[in-house]
């Protein structure tokens, strides 16, 4: 077992290695939309096909106005993530590995956004042409 550090941001510093796990905890919800996006494509570059994305559960109560009105847009996009080629996955004993997390196991055959040609455009991720 292992652990790396990595700039989320810039896919390059491990782009020749794939990792079974990705944990990406409290991570990605400090991050706009666009940019989640991109550093959401860099994760999965260096993702195993068939390997395990591991992020927070949802909250299931907020502590104030201002925790929900930041986080609820985040747990918005987390549910179109099936577009990155990610499916929720059930674990056996997945608490105990991993604490309160959604495990989503990652098939690159449905990632729309696999082959690198995509760019951000309008705060968006899209795909070029």
């Amino acid at each position: 077992l292992s652990f790396k550090r990595h700039d989320l941001i810039d896919s390059k510093a491990e782009a020749a290695k794939e990792y079974d796990i990705v944990i990406c905890n409290n991570v990605l919800q400090h991050f706009p939309e666009h940019t989640r996006e991109l550093i959401l494509v860099n994760i999965l570059e260096n993702l195993q096909d068939r390997g395990t994305l591991a992020l927070e559960t949802d909250h299931l109560f907020f502590n104030s106005e201002e925790e929900e009105k930041w986080l609820a847009p985040y747990y918005k996009w987390k549910k179109h993530l099936k577009k990155f080629g990610l499916k929720q996955a059930t674990i056996k004993n997945s608490r105990t590995l991993w604490g309160s997390n959604v495990v989503f196991r990652y098939e690159k055959n449905r990632n729309k956004f696999k082959d690198g040609t995509y760019r951000i455009r309008n705060e968006k991720l899209e795909k070029k042409r």
